[in-house]
């Protein structure tokens, strides 16, 4: 059964599907491989087939899912290059933007990044979701302290892959590391040290990338060579 967040006011049937389509391939509910059946997500989404046929089409441009001939809709697997392509972007602004709200050192910024570190240690032991979420906001916070929300949001329109692998990330225990990391980017963003803030930052993302490997590695059926076949 799928899991369903609630439906925003006024959000069309389409824009609905889609939101839960893609909830429940990034927290695996959908798993990478699984076959998918339309009636059968209109059903438990609460939509007619329309809106599940268009989101399963926008879903399929962005390669979250597949579509074969003769075969079916499939959810995609985890593609480590999409997963990089969206890190080496985050590395190219994040590094930088790091650098400039240390140079700033704005209070509010620092104030805001205090709140969020604390909520990530309320969840971090039950609530996996509202702790991703608040990773989140804390990259959020930094580029809206400089103005540059529109490129976050950018950058989240294509983290489908990367969010998946974060997800996964949760189950190797990485939590109380991740926080850690977020203090010492917080620290040296409000004390102004350029360059500890981005070093922790850098620090922060090489962390990343080895988790990254070693979900490769626990979870290889989740993950596929270019020319792996679907499950049947």
């Amino acid at each position: 059964m799928l899991d369903l967040p609630e439906r925003r006011p006024k959000e069309s049937a389409g824009n609905y599907a889609r939101r839960v389509l893609e909830y429940n391939i990034v927290h695996l509910k959908l798993m990478p491989g699984e076959q998918l059946q339309e009636k059968a997500l209109a059903e438990q989404i609460g939509v007619s087939r329309t809106p599940v046929r268009e989101a399963i089409l926008e879903l399929k441009r962005g390669h979250i899912l597949n579509i074969y001939p003769q075969r079916g809709t499939f959810v995609s697997y985890i593609e480590e290059k999409r997963g990089e392509d969206v890190r080496y972007l985050r590395y190219v602004f994040e590094s930088q933007l790091v650098e400039e709200a240390a140079v700033a050192a704005d209070p509010s910024l620092a104030a805001s990044l205090h709140d969020i570190i604390r909520a990530q240690r309320l969840c971090m032991a039950n609530d996996p979701d509202r702790f991703l979420r608040m990773d989140d906001e804390f990259h959020r916070a930094i580029y809206a302290s400089l103005g540059r929300e529109d490129l976050y949001a950018l950058i989240k329109e294509h983290a489908i892959h990367f969010d998946r692998v974060r997800w996964l990330s949760y189950k190797l225990n990485t939590a109380e590391r991740l926080i850690e990391e977020h203090e010492a980017i917080a620290r040296a963003i409000a004390s102004g040290d350029v360059p500890t803030a981005r070093a922790t930052y850098e620090k922060h993302l090489m962390h990343a990338i080895a988790d990254h490997e070693a979900l490769r590695k626990l979870y290889p059926r989740f993950y596929a060579p270019e020319a792996r076949e679907p499950v049947r």
